[in-house]
């Protein structure tokens, strides 16, 4: 929560930088974190800032459980998907930005009460 924080305090006060995000996480579902109203799943919550027209490719993968991607933000009502092709405990999402600001990444899985460790990564690449 303290990451989040400061990261939307910086982007606060310094904007979008230019565009470019690249970030890996590690993290874990535990029956701690919050629960999705909807279907009972538990997720933890990242966010990012990026800028408009920016290709935006987010992947959670993991062994342990079967991951599910929601993403909100500006000018994005809901991007959402739980399989990569080809692989079954993959999760991964891919959009044009349409619109500079912070997006909302939830890292959860498919079905109530799945708990175990994951990856996420968030890639934002402004074209050429």
């Amino acid at each position: 929560m303290k990451k989040t924080l400061l990261l939307l305090a910086l982007t606060s006060l310094f904007g979008c930088g230019d565009g470019n995000v690249n970030e890996t996480h590690s993290g874990a579902l535990e029956a701690s974190d919050p629960t999705r109203p909807e279907d009972g799943s538990y997720y933890d919550e990242y966010t990012f800032s990026t800028k408009s027209g920016a290709a935006v490719e987010i992947t959670m993968t993991s062994t342990a459980l079967d991951p599910y991607l929601l993403v909100v933000g500006p000018g994005v009502d809901e991007q959402n998907d739980d399989m990569v092709p080809g692989s079954n405990l993959n999760a991964q999402v891919r959009f044009t930005a349409p619109q500079n600001g912070t997006f909302t990444v939830h890292a959860n899985s498919a079905g109530a009460g799945e708990t175990g460790a994951y990856t996420l990564t968030i890639r934002a690449t402004m074209p050429q």
